[in-house]
Order: C-alpha cells, then structure tokens, then sequence
C-alpha cells in the first residue's frame, strides 16, 4: 500500500489564473517560468520516460506545488498515454532519481489515456487548469475551457472516490505515521472541496489548507467549528482519534456534496 506522507509547510498557495475572457488558465505560460532545478528533474524524467515508454507515450505534464517553489515537497506529473497504463512511473522515478534529487519527499506520477482524457472531464481540468506542459503534444489544446462556477462541481465524484479510499485503507493502520498520513490526507481534501464552495463567490481558491478552512468560514459561518476542527486536526491526530476523526470527514464531506447539489441545481 502506497501511502503520500504530507506535511503542513509543504503546499504552498495556489490561485486560479483568468485570462481576458474569464476562462482558467494554469498558474504558468510554460515550462520556462519552473524554477531551473525542477526543470533539470523534469528533464531526467523526461528521458526515463521516453526510454520506458518508447511510442506509447503522449505527453507529460508539470503540476503541483513545485511548478512555482523548490522547497521540499512531492513531485507530480502526469503522463498522458496512448493507450491505459498502470502507473509503474512513480516507483521508476523514485528508483532512478531521489538520491540525486534529495529535496523531494515523493515522485507522484498520474496516468492517463487518450481514451480517459476524451471521456472525463474532471481529468481535463487536471491537464487544462491545473498543469503545464513539459513533453510532447499540446493535449490541452483540444479541451474546451473552465470557468468557475458549474464545472468545479465535477469535484464532487473525485470527494467521494478519495473517502472511498481512505475508509478501504483505514483498517489496515497500526503504525501512527501511515495513520496521520492517511488523516492529514482526508483533513486536506475535505477542506479544499470546501473552499471549492466559495470560489465563484470569493474569486480565489488555495490548495493550502488553512486558507482553504479560511476560504470556507467566512461563507459557511454555521459549519465553521467543523472545519476548524479537521484543520486543528492536521499532523496531530493519535491512534485514539482517529476514528472520530474519520466520523467528522465524512459527515463534513456529506454536508459539502448536499451543498454542491443544492448550488448546482439553482443554476440549472
């Protein structure tokens, strides 16, 4: 089981970039604006990439919080493909760079076929909005624009899939670091889903998660306790908290998926 071991200084503040119509656009034009060390990983990734792959690779994109800071953090990409692949990337990586690379806590690679890419749009907004391109075709251009507001409600099936996850790995927990890694990562996605709630309203969103709780209070004062709770939570919860913990994410996220339908259908 592969668990992401997370750390409160390691996200760093990431607003949604409008262009001139209103449209998101990923927080850099192009690859030349990464900070020249992660571009030198990007290049080595590039290459084991093309080596393993040969011409079923596509594409690879840059995301995350390392598109704008060198500080210690996870590497994400995504490698677009031409037909599915099981992600064997993110281990590849993980062999063949972190002792060159000491500063990243962890190669996160995401997969994604031609096929996946057309059919799923939340997998769209991941490569449209979120990510920017380092190798190969320029698949964004073919996706059709966000903007915020309706599309963001796409969030809600990925909120489910991920507590689906944490509630599967949860009885499988006895040492405290796997138990705080996989709390602070439902801590964290809770809060962003919630400061998803806001964005057409607020104008801004923040992948970090007190802003996020922040983002979240000031809208939602009713739910505030709840959000400041999971927050006063992160790299803190014990063994003995911990289904509690889980009990609050979920009742958190149920109210969060009634408020994203209830907000959806006014539109509709």
């Amino acid at each position: 089981m592969n668990i992401h071991y997370h750390h409160a200084s390691e996200v760093k503040s990431l607003y949604f970039q409008k262009d001139a119509y209103g449209y998101l656009k990923p927080p850099l034009d192009n690859i030349d604006q990464v900070p020249v060390y992660n571009r030198m990983v990007l290049n080595e990734i590039v290459s084991i990439s093309k080596e393993h792959l040969r011409d079923k690779l596509v594409a690879i994109y840059f995301r995350g919080s390392r598109l704008t800071s060198n500080n210690v953090s996870d590497f994400d990409t995504v490698t677009i493909t031409k037909e599915h692949q099981e992600d064997s990337m993110s281990n590849l990586f993980r062999t063949r760079l972190a002792s060159r690379f000491s500063n990243i806590l962890y190669f996160d690679n995401f997969p994604i076929s031609l096929q996946e890419l057309h059919s799923d749009r939340s997998l769209q907004f991941i490569v449209k909005v979120l990510s920017v391109r380092v190798f190969g075709q320029d698949v964004s251009a073919t996706i059709s624009p966000f903007k915020i507001g309706r599309d963001l409600v796409l969030f809600i099936p990925k909120l489910r899939s991920k507590l689906d996850w944490v509630i599967q790995v949860s009885p499988q927990l006895n040492k405290i670091e796997d138990i705080r890694a996989v709390a602070n990562h439902a801590i964290k996605f809770s809060l962003r889903a919630a400061s998803e709630l806001v964005i057409e309203r607020s104008g801004e969103y923040s992948r970090e998660i007190t802003s996020c709780c922040d983002l979240f209070c000031r809208y939602y004062q009713d739910h505030a306790l709840y959000a400041q709770k999971l927050l006063e939570q992160y790299d803190r919860c014990s063994k003995a908290d911990f289904g509690q913990l889980i009990s609050d994410v979920i009742y958190f996220c149920d109210f969060i998926t009634e408020e994203y339908n209830r907000l959806y259908e006014e539109k509709v």
